[in-house]
């Protein structure tokens, strides 16, 4: 984790992307099993959660995803703002939504960009009360990330589609087992292996062409 002046960068998705942030406002890095990296902020209220994965769909697209599974856990979410903004040359969907904590009503102020980085997320939170205090903070850590230019879009462009598709098969692999074992039922497990391996295959092609029109990523 490179460090310049007063500016540290996080390396993300193997360096297709970074976060700049100012370490004497920001420290106590850590990463989880999971892969997300937390920061605390030094002075006051305030923490960030940076998260990246390596396949990548619209910004949009991304925040709906992530509210359906935010609101399983948080049924009082509410949404306070959502907006595109135009970011270090890339766009990114801007949001803000609250929820409440052990009596603690919290807001989250996020970023968030979909493209052939990968789907990458900045967030940052404290109490309501806090924000006004860490908002200057928190949109100076939310404007340090930055998506390097791909060299190769087109391969990019394929190797996301490939992620895509095999995240489908997998996914689909209950289904394609019950298959399985219908025609290892009518015929021998070798012959069933085949026709199971076709269907992976075919589903697989068609979630790469699905997702190569679907999401046109840049």
């Amino acid at each position: 984790m490179p460090e310049t002046g007063r500016t540290a960068q996080i390396q993300l998705n193997g360096g297709a992307a970074i976060v700049s942030y100012d370490p004497q406002k920001w420290g106590k890095l850590e990463t989880d099993k999971e892969g997300i990296i937390s920061l605390d902020r030094l002075v006051g209220a305030g923490c960030a959660a940076i998260i990246a994965e390596g396949i990548g769909i619209p910004s949009n697209v991304a925040v709906e995803d992530i509210l359906e599974e935010l609101k399983k856990e948080h049924s009082d979410l509410q949404v306070f703002s959502r907006e595109l903004r135009t970011v270090n040359g890339e766009e990114v969907c801007c949001w803000k939504y609250g929820f409440r904590v052990q009596e603690l009503d919290m807001i989250v102020y996020a970023y968030c960009h979909g493209g052939l980085a990968g789907t990458l997320q900045v967030r940052t939170c404290c109490t309501v009360a806090a924000f006004e205090e860490c908002e200057a903070d928190f949109t100076e850590l939310l404007n340090g990330l930055e998506v390097r230019p791909t060299a190769h879009p087109g391969l990019a462009r394929m190797r996301q589609g490939m992620g895509f598709a095999a995240k489908v098969t997998v996914l689909a692999a209950p289904v394609l087992g019950i298959a399985w074992f219908r025609f290892w039922l009518r015929t021998d497990w070798k012959m069933a292996l085949l026709i199971s391996a076709g269907m992976a295959a075919g589903l697989f092609v068609f979630a790469w062409g699905y997702g190569l029109v679907k999401y046109k990523l840049r």
